[in-house]
């Protein structure tokens, strides 16, 4: 009777030890579960673009149609302190700027655009500094495109000027911009993504996606100066 007895208190010794440690590891593989969770949305965080000096970005950009088969692109290089003929009245002058446009004089048709500084460009609206383009009317592109007045007459045009280029199908528009300080490319609006931050300088090339042709190539520099190279057709 001694020994049954013993038995038995052994026999739920080990009982209770098997379902501890049963109880143990499967609290030790929830946690491990969890580490990797945790460890995993870590890496995916880092793995996350970082905010940089330097927008370097391609689009395809479609402009708005004069009929079936052709299209307009408005472009655009206003150097510091000038002011559009647009809207001559606007006192405050320009930070310096250069951007490509479709569809009429407004902010909703900048396709890309950049703004040394905040500017008070249209009537009853300031527009931010920064980089912008338009995700409506925009994608990026992974074509290659040269930084590159080649193939465009010269000398540049270093006062404001505005010429508007007709083309077939859409235009491949690449620009390079350096930042006072780092920031994201991501969305900014319901229709536009880009990086506000202060321009340092930056160059935009504009080229015909079906030939491949340039149409304009402009620069902004560091005292907030322009010059534009344009094709004999734009106008």
């Amino acid at each position: 009777m001694i020994a049954s007895v013993s038995e038995a208190r052994g026999r739920e010794y080990w009982r209770r030890a098997w379902t501890e440690h049963n109880v143990a590891f499967a609290r030790l593989g929830l946690g491990g579960l969890l580490a990797t969770a945790v460890l995993g949305l870590g890496t995916s965080a880092s793995a996350l673009p970082a905010p940089s000096r330097v927008i370097d970005r391609t689009f395809g950009c479609t402009p708005a149609a004069l009929n079936a088969s052709l299209r307009a692109v408005d472009v655009h290089a206003v150097p510091i302190g000038a002011a559009e003929t647009y809207d001559p009245s606007l006192e405050d002058r320009s930070p310096g700027f250069i951007g490509v446009a479709s569809g009429g004089w407004s902010p909703g048709s900048e396709l890309v655009s950049i703004r040394a500084r905040v500017w008070q460009r249209f009537t009853g609206t300031y527009s931010f500094e920064g980089v912008y383009a338009s995700m409506r009317r925009c994608s990026s592109s992974r074509t290659s495109l040269p930084l590159s007045a080649k193939g465009l007459p010269g000398p540049p045009v270093r006062w404001a000027k505005q010429v508007t280029c007709v083309a077939r199908g859409r235009v491949l528009v690449r620009v390079r911009a350096v930042l006072q300080s780092p920031a994201s490319w991501q969305p900014l609006s319901n229709a536009y993504d880009g990086a506000r931050r202060k321009v340092v300088e930056a160059a935009l090339a504009i080229r015909s996606e079906p030939t491949g042709k340039p149409i304009a190539y402009m620069e902004l520099d560091r005292n907030g100066k322009t010059k534009l190279w344009y094709s004999p057709r734009c106008t």
